[in-house]
């Protein structure tokens, strides 16, 4: 191997770690919770609320209310497929007051079937949520979409945001009716 193929291969090497490392640094962000609900108050247009238990998470402009869950991705068991998790959709105690339920997971980085925003984000209006989710307060989706089969999961995958404009499409529709 010659010096000049050396450092064509050394310099493709720093690029792949570039690119694990900011996908890092994003993961760390989003263990800290904090960039769902700042995600999903950009789309929304609209303010976080400042409590850590307050009935809700993002008040848009027009007043509607937005509770926010996140999760990371999961690895269920030795399973290849891997899921996310959001728990407590109602609260502890069923006592989340809101509108619209925003469940934001991280990218699964193996598939390329998810819209170009940062985050993977499913908007379910309130009225909807018992129908996605399952009993205990929760619900689990496999990462990838197109092997999702089961009635609830189909039925989240109808709430999947495909892009900023499309939120503020759903939110506007729910203002208005």
């Amino acid at each position: 191997m010659t010096k000049d193929d050396e450092i064509l291969r050394l310099n493709e090497r720093i690029l792949e770690l570039e690119k694990e490392n900011e996908a890092l640094k994003k993961r760390l962000r989003f263990a800290r919770g904090v960039p769902a609900e700042i995600f999903v108050a950009e789309l929304a247009d609209g303010v976080r609320t400042t409590g850590y238990k307050d009935r809700y998470d993002v008040t848009t402009k027009s007043g509607l209310r937005i509770e926010v869950k996140q999760s990371h991705l999961n690895s269920p068991g030795s399973a290849k497929t891997k899921r996310w998790n959001w728990d407590r959709l109602l609260g502890l105690n069923e006592t989340k007051k809101y509108d619209f339920l925003a469940l934001v997971g991280e990218k699964d980085l193996r598939y390329e079937q998810y819209p170009e925003l940062e985050y993977v984000c499913f908007l379910v209006p309130r009225r909807d949520v018992d129908t996605i989710k399952s009993t205990g307060n929760c619900i689990a989706l496999n990462t990838n979409l197109e092997t999702a089969r089961a009635y609830k999961s189909r039925a989240l995958i109808s709430y999947l945001v495909r892009s900023r404009e499309h939120f503020t499409e759903l939110i506007a529709r729910a203002a208005v009716s």
